[in-house]
Formats: C-alpha cells, structure tokens, sequence
C-alpha cells in the first residue's frame, strides 16, 4: 500500500478556512487587497491498473487553492476601476530535469461576461477555491488514454513521498492597476466546474509553487504582479510498480470519436 505522506495545513499549521479579505482603494484606477489565501490540499490521483483493475499507480496531482472573495462594493470596485475580471493562477515547477512554468488557469470573478455587462456585482458569483489537475503524460492526451487498463508509454509510477509545506506566514498583498497592462507569459485555461488539467510529463517528482495576480481576461493582459502562495508542495518520491499482465501493451486503435486533449508540455 502506499506510503503518502500528505501535510494538512488545517491540522497542522493552523490556518483557518476563513478567507478574510482586506479591501482598500488607493486611487481611481488601484487598489490594495490583503488576504489570507493558502494552498488547501495536494493529492495524488489513483490509478487502477492491470488487466484486473486491482494494482494502483498514480495518475497525477490534484491541488486546491484558495482564492479571495470581495464583499459586492468592493468587488464592483476591482472591476469597474482597476478593470480586473479574473483571478489568474500560475502553476510552476523547479526539479533535476524539468524546470519552469506549467500552466495557468484564470476564474472570472462575475461568473460570466453578461453579468457584468447588466452590472451584477454579488459575492455569491466569485469562485471560494479553484482546483486543478497535474496528469502523467501517459494519462493526459485524453479520457481515452486515462481509461487504459495498461497505462500508454511504460507508464507505471507510484507517488510515494509528497509535502505540503509552508514557506512564509501569509501572502503578500495583491495590488491591482488599470495602468498594468502586462502582457499573458503563455496561454490560460478558463476554470470551469471540471478541473484544469495540464500535463506534467513522464516524471512529477519535483517542487511546486503557485501564483496569483489580478487579470483582465477580456483583453488578455494582468492588472497586477504574480504573488507566490506562502506554501510549496515537495514531490519528492516516485517508484516503479510491476503491473502484470502489461508485458505486451500496444496503445489500441482509436475508437469514433475521442478528441486529443490539447496540451503544452510542462517545460
């Protein structure tokens, strides 16, 4: 059985579930937000495998983070003054053989597009937490790939060692600006009820941070600097599992249908 070693941060390291969030208005076109944002949880995506579905690797991560939530004045605000319409997330790495961004994911803070336009500015249409995927390459091209009783590309790793650890007290305050137009580092996934999901590579083993910065995904330019989360979560061991009966593995022919997911490789 798996030896997963997860650190809750709830239990361990006392943070909150409250999400308190200080709003102040600096100017016409700026602002300043204080907020106790953390990264919630890590965990590792099971895999049954075998031709019995009875061995179990790991298919890839699964994070949950926090994001802030504004009373509706303020958050009429935001928009309205320091044209911010989305939180962005930015997922990177750092390891002995990849390094580098992953991917981002952006959640529009009215929900869609025709309630801002009819002015509707209400708490209850942000997001409280966003989640996301990491996949092994051999589960991320598709549902297809996932399904695989022997996974594709030799694939048989098991996640064995992964920490949640915290590297600072708090986040640093986020600083929103009309005047900020910088430019999107790379594209974006719209955050939806289903997770992002972006593709890890053949190996996860790594250390993982992730960002947030106030973004206007109308005009596809961020409205403030990345702020690191003050936790980072430590992949630090996988093994290789005998599955049996995968021997002679070839991936099958594609059935009708079932599209490629489209995917930038982690770098």
């Amino acid at each position: 059985m798996q030896n997963i070693l997860i650190i809750f941060l709830v239990l361990l390291l006392g943070v909150s579930c409250s999400n308190d969030v200080t709003y102040k208005s600096l100017s016409k076109t700026r602002a300043m937000i204080t907020s106790d944002l953390h990264i919630k949880n890590v965990e590792v995506i099971d895999w049954k495998v075998g031709p019995m579905g009875k061995q179990i690797i790991s298919k890839g991560l699964r994070f949950k983070v926090q994001l802030p939530i504004l009373d509706n004045d303020d958050l009429k605000d935001l928009i309205t003054n320091t044209q911010t319409t989305a939180w962005l997330l930015k997922l990177s790495r750092r390891g002995s053989t990849q390094y580098g961004d992953i991917g981002r994911v952006h959640i529009p803070l009215t929900g869609s597009e025709k309630k801002k336009q009819r002015g509707i500015f209400t708490s209850s249409t942000q997001q409280k937490d966003a989640f996301f995927e990491v996949m092994y390459s051999a589960a991320a091209p598709s549902k297809r790939f996932e399904s695989f009783k022997c996974p594709a590309f030799g694939h048989n790793y098991s996640i064995e060692d992964i920490k949640l650890v915290s590297t600072r007290s708090q986040i640093d305050k986020i600083v929103p600006s009309a005047s900020n137009r910088a430019a999107l580092d790379g594209k974006s996934q719209e955050f939806s009820f289903m997770p992002a999901q972006f593709n890890g590579g053949p190996e996860l083993a790594s250390t993982y941070t992730i960002e947030i910065a106030a973004y206007d995904h109308i005009n596809k330019v961020r409205r403030s600097d990345y702020i690191p989360y003050p936790e980072e979560v430590q992949v630090s061991k996988e093994i290789h599992q005998s599955i049996k009966g995968c021997s002679s593995f070839d991936i099958p022919s594609r059935d009708a249908g079932g599209e490629k997911r489209k995917f930038k490789m982690g770098r």
